[in-house]
């Protein structure tokens, strides 16, 4: 029983270090506004629950409600990503978190602005 136990929180560990390792990737890719990369990370019938909004359910509604904000932001530059994930569970070969999120952009220089 005690082997079951060790074996059982040895693979909860390798789980759990495998989602941590996931999310920094994340939250580099979007430091980068790699937007196909991170759209690549979504499965299938990935689920995006938006606070106030209907769930976004599959992959092709993710990505375009994803690539419709870039579209409105040309030229803006993400310089800050805090992502803070909650309640990981993980169940075989699926996984579910949410995370509080804070994402500061830059705008693209204005050219007739000028400072002196």
């Amino acid at each position: 029983m005690a082997a079951m136990r060790m074996k059982a929180r040895t693979t909860e560990e390798a789980e759990r270090k495998e989602i941590e390792a996931f999310n920094q990737r994340y939250v580099q890719l979007h430091l980068k506004m790699d937007t196909p990369r991170i759209l690549a990370l979504w499965a299938e019938d990935g689920v995006d629950l938006m606070p106030g909004d209907a769930p976004m359910i599959g992959k092709k509604k993710i990505a375009a409600w994803v690539e419709d904000i870039v579209a409105k932001m040309p030229g803006y530059k993400v310089t800050k990503q805090d992502m803070e994930f909650h309640d990981i569970r993980v169940c075989g070969d699926w996984a579910s978190e949410w995370a509080t999120e804070h994402q500061v952009v830059q705008p693209p220089p204005n050219p007739s602005v000028r400072c002196w």
